[in-house]
């Protein structure tokens, strides 16, 4: 899998549970040096980011439930 691929499953791992969560939390979880990853995530509607904030939504728990 590659770096983003893992990076995202990180990502939605941590939100799992649907909490609202601070973005700089997760960045210094994961060593993230930017929020283009949140970004794109939330383009694709596995997450919402609200100032700041971001918490998973329905498309991002089905896909954590997926198994390759």
């Amino acid at each position: 899998m590659s770096k983003f691929g893992e990076n995202t499953d990180s990502i939605l791992d941590i939100l799992k549970n649907g909490d609202t969560v601070d973005i700089e939390t997760i960045r210094d979880k994961l060593l993230l040096s930017d929020t283009a990853i949140f970004k794109l995530l939330n383009e694709f509607g596995l997450i919402e980011l609200s100032e700041g904030t971001v918490r998973i939504t329905e498309p991002g728990l089905e896909l954590l439930k997926i198994d390759i």
